[in-house]
């Protein structure tokens, strides 16, 4: 079992995701300004309802990207190994710390078809979107470990599907899962851009949307 520090929060930060903090508790400040330092992981938990998750990531200090003269710190952190919490003391340090074991997925070879196939859908839900610019994804340009985790940051997932992503061991479980969550999206997405269309057209669709 390995120890460390905790920073419990309403997110699910992936293994290398990178992900913007604002830091401003002082015992978060101790925290992270720990992490620099020493150059040390901390760990990231979700936290809803008052309820702290097992299953988490260690971060570590990507950039520090604005110091305040109030010490508040703002930067970004990369997710690097998951990892289930044992145990947790809140007495220790100024901030939680936990034990913890690293996990990793099982050995299996990659549904590559089955990642494809996500990237379809992805690309179909990023045209769909109009109001925020998503990137369209190409097989040749996945350069992760983890397709799955990147993908899912853009799919629109809640906390709690996040979660649940985090916590499979299998590449291909959470290539399924976001098939099914894309599938099941898109045709809420399709249906409101459609209403958009109405909106914006007076109440009427235009004769060559009729034909589309």
């Amino acid at each position: 079992m390995v120890k460390l520090g905790l920073f419990p929060l309403n997110l699910v930060l992936f293994p290398e995701a990178i992900y913007p903090l604002h830091i401003f508790e002082d015992r978060y400040k101790k925290l992270i300004n720990t992490s620099i330092d020493n150059g040390e992981e901390f760990g990231i938990n979700l936290v809803t309802s008052s309820k702290m998750y097992d299953f988490g990531c260690t971060a570590k200090v990507h950039q520090v990207t604005k110091r305040y003269a109030d010490g508040k710190i703002d930067l970004n952190v990369i997710g690097v190994r998951r990892y289930s919490l044992i145990g947790f003391s809140e007495h220790e340090m100024p901030y939680y710390t936990g034990e913890i074991e690293f996990f990793s997925d099982r050995d299996e070879l990659l549904d590559e078809p089955g990642l494809i196939d996500v990237i379809n859908l992805f690309n179909e839900l990023a045209s769909t979107i109009k109001l925020v610019n998503i990137k369209r994804l190409k097989l040749e340009d996945l350069e992760t470990k983890y397709p799955s985790f990147f993908i899912a940051q853009k799919s629109g997932l809640s906390p709690i599907q996040k979660q649940e992503l985090l916590e499979m061991k299998s590449e291909n479980n959470r290539l399924s899962f976001l098939r099914r969550h894309l599938k099941n999206i898109l045709p809420a997405l399709n249906e409101a851009q459609q209403i958009e269309k109405v909106v914006q057209n007076d109440g009427y669709l235009s004769p060559n949307q009729f034909n589309s």
